[in-house]
């Protein structure tokens, strides 16, 4: 017979996937009316620049909005490459940066105006947790969505000291806590959030070496 502690977490394993689809659901929608805007700017850019183009325009005033409209494009699929990259099932061990970088991506605005992400490691070194992937991914996400709820802003950074700290803050205001179904779920697997006032302090535990 399995004990009934044996029965609980067994039962919050299950639940992580279903917690990362419901936060990366709302990410998706909390981002959405950014990737649409920016397709906007690229549609209104393009006409412009077609109809100049079409009247007989010289290329110093066709290529501003040419210029423009592929900026907007590069932005809109920067964005949505982050977010396919995260629907796709992440392998084990997972990259907290590198998950980090996608939702901040994605939460921050088509400029970045809305998070501050940490500088990115030297060499492009990976910063590797040995916690579930979808647990990983659902605090972070929500994590992020908190602190920008509200027009909020926030800033991150990141340390690696005996494990993966994240660190949070709002800019203005304080960051709502998390759920206690996700803190519960991840608990077992050595992630840790405290929030404190404006300010949330996320632990995940290293990948043994």
């Amino acid at each position: 017979m399995t004990d009934a502690g044996g029965d609980v977490s067994l039962e919050r394993a299950r639940d992580l996937p279903m917690l990362w689809l419901d936060a990366l659901r709302d990410v998706a929608s909390r981002s959405a009316h950014d990737v649409k805007n920016v397709l906007n700017g690229v549609a209104v850019n393009l006409e412009v620049a077609r109809s100049r183009s079409a009247r007989g325009g010289d290329v110093a005033t066709v290529a501003p909005f040419a210029a423009t409209a592929a900026a907007e494009f590069e932005r809109a699929t920067t964005m949505v490459e982050a977010m396919l990259a995260l629907c796709r099932p992440t392998q084990q061990p997972v990259d907290v940066a590198e998950l980090l970088f996608r939702l901040g991506g994605l939460l921050g605005g088509p400029e970045g105006e809305r998070v501050t992400l940490p500088p990115r490691l030297s060499g492009g070194r990976g910063v590797f947790t040995s916690a579930p992937s979808d647990g990983v991914a659902a605090v972070l996400a929500r994590a992020l969505l908190a602190a920008t709820a509200n027009d909020g802003t926030a800033m991150c950074e990141m340390r690696c000291e005996r494990g993966i700290l994240v660190h949070v803050r709002r800019t203005i205001g304080d960051v709502p806590p998390l759920d206690a179904e996700l803190t519960a779920a991840v608990f077992p697997h050595g992630i840790r959030a405290v929030r404190t006032g404006p300010e949330m302090q996320i632990f995940f535990p290293s990948l043994a070496p």
